[in-house]
């Protein structure tokens, strides 16, 4: 059997926080349930880019009323900590960049630009094509990005 790993995109992680002007109830819904359903797969894998960390996080502060903002914080670093802790199949990835890094990423960005891909989205990218380096190839993988966006929808790989 494949295991699965999924890339959670930043807007995934605005539907399940409920970040003010980022997300629909139906959606926030729906990703919140995949959420629950993939954290507890055993054969499953979430990875949390850096990038995702931080664009999350500058949402968040962005957000007007100190209640909202407040609530919506507090499940974010709930999320963080349940990663640091390892009680969530999560693991981060994406931190330890290199002058060689950044070279490939502005390489990748020139490619993309004229499509109209934001830094963060060619983030991660970069980091989901860095995470399939390290694959071992003696088993199968479904990874995928998990993304409302269809430009990132379409790096998925089944039965890599």
């Amino acid at each position: 059997m494949a295991k699965n790993i999924f890339f959670i995109d930043t807007c995934i992680l605005l539907e399940i926080l409920q970040v003010p002007q980022k997300f629909n109830i139906k959606d926030s819904e729906t990703h919140t349930e995949l959420l629950k359903e993939r954290s507890t797969d055993k054969n499953s894998l979430i990875i949390m880019p850096i990038s995702v960390i931080v664009e999350t996080g500058n949402h968040i502060n962005q957000i007007q009323n100190p209640t909202r903002r407040t609530d919506c914080y507090n499940k974010y670093i709930d999320i963080l900590e349940s990663i640091t802790k390892g009680t969530v199949p999560w693991q981060l990835f994406g931190y330890d960049y290199k002058n060689q890094d950044l070279a490939r990423i502005i390489d990748l960005s020139k490619e993309l630009f004229i499509s109209k891909v934001g830094m963060g989205d060619i983030l991660i990218l970069d980091s989901f094509n860095k995470y399939l380096e390290t694959l071992p190839r003696d088993r199968r993988y479904n990874i995928e990005i998990w993304t409302k966006d269809k430009h990132l929808e379409s790096y998925s790989r089944h039965n890599y």
